[in-house]
């Protein structure tokens, strides 16, 4: 067998391993797996089975020693170690293994956005959400680009913000099931803050900022 079918069946095989830990549903895909590349499938199972227990760097170590054996396996194991490194706060490395899926993923700024929010940086976030927001070519584009940013900005403690983009997408929506969609978004958010202490008002530059 060449090189390259057998890079995809060890990928698979420790993809099939990873969702199996994540649920009995891949049970049988994971027992095809391990005889496919028994050592991949081992190394993939200590690694998810730490994450599980939340032993997250080990987690981490164990998925940085599957992609020393086989660089290959990066689509699998490059988003687990976004997600332990965000979990135990180290910023640097969890947005360098998150420009790396970003380059394959198909909505890159998005992504990052939610890195970005996962680890508190608020500004960054919303930073991304507006330019991949200048460069949507349609409205349908631009809609769930609005109601994350939307998500975002209450994150970041500003609903008025929030308030003012849904409204912005509800009037943009490209059709009427996306406009009741963006709708019952803006009724759960008016549900969420009902009773909050409303924020001081921003300033002129402030809710400039804040505009998509």
């Amino acid at each position: 067998m060449s090189q390259a079918p057998k890079k995809r069946m060890a990928v698979l095989a420790c993809a099939a391993v990873l969702l199996a830990c994540a649920g009995a549903a891949a049970a049988p895909a994971a027992a095809d797996a391990a005889r496919t590349d028994p050592s991949g499938a081992a190394a993939a199972r200590r690694a998810a089975d730490a994450e599980r227990d939340g032993r997250f760097r080990e987690a981490a170590a164990a998925y940085a020693a599957l992609l020393e054996q086989e660089a290959a396996f990066e689509p699998v194991v490059a988003p687990r170690l976004v997600s332990l490194h965000t979990r135990m706060g180290e910023t640097a490395q969890a947005l360098a293994w998150a420009a790396r899926v970003a380059r394959r993923h198909p909505e890159p700024a998005a992504y990052l956005a939610g890195v970005y929010a996962r680890l508190g940086l608020f500004q960054d976030a919303k930073a991304a959400l507006r330019q991949a927001l200048r460069e949507a070519p349609d409205a349908a584009r631009r809609l769930p680009l609005l109601w994350q940013l939307a998500e975002t900005q209450e994150q970041a403690g500003d609903p008025g913000a929030a308030r003012e983009t849904l409204h912005l997408a509800r009037q943009t929506a490209p059709d009427e099931s996306r406009r009741a969609a963006t709708a019952r978004r803006i009724d759960a958010l008016a549900q969420r803050t009902r009773g909050e202490p409303q924020a001081s008002a921003p300033s002129l530059a402030e809710k400039r900022e804040d505009r998509p």
